[in-house]
């Protein structure tokens, strides 16, 4: 990054700033006169660029912060915070166990199957579909 100061001198004898302040508004106000030394500047260039790489890693690093905070007030409320058992109930809703729904839903599958085939004389296939 680089820096350039060009200091250059404008004529100008009537410089001064007019400016009204209210005391009381609107009955009483004085008009004031700044007069000094007016320092302007422009500034001009670019101070950086895109960088596609460096998306990429703000991106990810948020992401990976966000899930960070996210895990860190999960561990807190279910193992350090007085009302844990709460949290812990509240956060995990004990389910049935699908894998045993899973199975008789096969078991069935497979003796319909089997009813279908004794029933088929004609040697055609039927397909059943869950």
């Amino acid at each position: 990054m680089e820096y350039q100061y060009r200091p250059y001198p404008i004529v100008k004898l009537d410089d001064f700033l007019e400016e009204t302040v209210y005391i009381h508004y609107p009955d009483r106000w004085v008009q004031v006169e700044r007069r000094g030394i007016r320092i302007t500047t422009q500034v001009t260039g670019t101070l950086g660029g895109f960088a596609f790489q460096t998306l990429l890693i703000q991106l990810t690093t948020a992401l990976a912060l966000m899930r960070l905070a996210t895990t860190l007030v999960d561990m807190a409320a279910i193992h350090v915070l007085p009302r844990k058992l709460l949290y812990k109930g509240a956060k995990y809703q004990l389910t049935e166990d699908f894998s045993d729904l899973m199975a008789a839903k096969k078991r069935d599958a497979e003796e319909e199957k089997k009813r279908s085939n004794g029933a088929n004389t004609d040697n055609e296939m039927h397909t059943i579909s869950i």
